[in-house]
């Protein structure tokens, strides 16, 4: 198989034929890139289009780690409760369970991440899952923004 040594980055590296194009102006090229300089004395840079997939896919695997978290926790009145999403599930279950009533059995108890129970009401409940919304929310808003930077720039 024929090799080609073509300068990228100001490196001489050497590349099968089999991974390079033509340009318009007859000049062999890595594919996927494309030249800022047509006289051929450019540096070979990634189209743009073509890591605009990969780039919005990882975006979406960072956020979906962050939201599927099994470590996650969250603070409250100097408490900290694990908030993984089966805690999160059991959380929601528990408030619409009570919300028919307007608060929990007297002797209700959440735990936290240390295992020591705390008295709580529906109101201390709520608060919890509140909290949890408020940080899937910034999880949310910065992937939309990072989607929407690799959508307009990469």
């Amino acid at each position: 198989m024929r090799k080609q040594q073509i300068i990228v980055h100001g490196k001489a590296i050497m590349v099968s034929s089999a991974l390079l194009a033509k340009a318009a102006n007859g000049l062999e090229h890595p594919m996927d890139c494309y030249m800022d300089d047509p006289d051929g004395y450019g540096i070979y840079q990634p189209d743009p289009e073509k890591l605009k997939g990969p780039a919005l896919k990882l975006v979406e695997v960072e956020r979906d780690a962050l939201l599927n978290d099994e470590d996650a926790t969250i603070t409250v009145a100097g408490k900290t409760f694990q908030m993984n999403p089966k805690t999160r599930a059991h959380l929601m279950e528990v408030i619409n369970l009570y919300s028919a009533s307007g608060n929990v059995p007297a002797d209700f108890e959440w735990r936290d991440i240390d295992n020591v129970m705390h008295p709580c009401d529906l109101i201390f409940l709520v608060t919890l899952a509140e909290k949890r919304s408020e940080e899937e929310r910034v999880i949310w808003t910065d992937s939309f923004a990072a989607k929407a930077a690799i959508r307009g720039v990469v």
